[in-house]
């Protein structure tokens, strides 16, 4: 990430690697992906866990 490469090319973020999205996205952009995931699974059923840290 500190040399501009990303967390995951096809394979996605998973749970190994979720503690890292604070240092590929800014704090806003977080919330704003945690508000989506709210919106979208407000019982939390879905992936719970696999993309976003708590």
């Amino acid at each position: 990430i500190g040399l501009g490469g990303s967390l995951s090319g096809e394979h996605g973020i998973g749970s190994e690697k979720r503690h890292f999205v604070p240092l590929e996205v800014d704090a806003p952009t977080l919330e704003l992906m945690r508000g989506l995931k709210r919106l979208f699974d407000p019982l939390g059923l879905l992936n719970p866990g696999m993309k976003l840290p708590d």
